[in-house]
């Protein structure tokens, strides 16, 4: 369960993050103000594989597969560059904890990836993509998160949710893999 922060006193970093952007807020006197957006550097494509030429009548066709996106290369590039700018806001903010919302899917990269000179609590508040939402919206998830104690790993936080039951099975199993 993570530690009790009251909005108005608390100095903190709050990332917002999806699988190909993200944002980067302070929080301060109970106020979230903007200070980093980071994208997905452009997409890199896997190899040429089942890609051919053939020609007919003196034209040449191509035929094959087109190429895809290598999306486990592009998520790490994302996740390198906003934990790079994370780090670099924790170094001059100076921060007592950062606070991360992100999909479930991506649980964890960005505590795992985060790298600071610093000692600093990282609390996963919520989960879910609110990158395109305002200002007041994640200050608002925020401040409802804080002011509740439920750990959002633990599995009766998803009580009344869309598919309770199964995000509730599945926390339960992320629960017995890790304790």
């Amino acid at each position: 369960m993570h530690k009790k922060y009251d909005i108005h006193s608390v100095r903190a970093l709050v990332v917002v993050s999806a699988k190909e952007h993200g944002k980067i807020y302070s929080l301060k006197n109970g106020n979230l103000r903007g200070l980093s957006y980071t994208e997905e550097p452009a997409p890199t494509y896997s190899d040429n594989e089942g890609f051919f030429v053939r020609s007919k009548g003196g034209t040449q066709l191509g035929s094959g597969n087109v190429l895809e996106t290598n999306d486990q290369h592009n998520l790490q590039q994302y996740i390198k560059a906003i934990t790079e700018e994370l780090s670099t806001l924790v170094d001059r903010e100076n921060p007592e904890v950062v606070f991360v919302i992100e999909p479930e899917h991506l649980k964890g990269l960005i505590k795992e990836n985060l790298v600071t000179a610093q000692s600093i609590p990282v609390e996963e508040i919520a989960y879910g993509n609110y990158v395109e939402k305002d200002a007041d919206t994640v200050l608002e998830l925020v401040r409802s998160t804080l002011s509740n104690e439920e750990d959002p790993a633990d599995p009766s936080s998803v009580e009344g949710e869309a598919h309770a039951e199964e995000k509730r099975r599945i926390l339960e199993i992320g629960k017995q893999v890790s304790g």
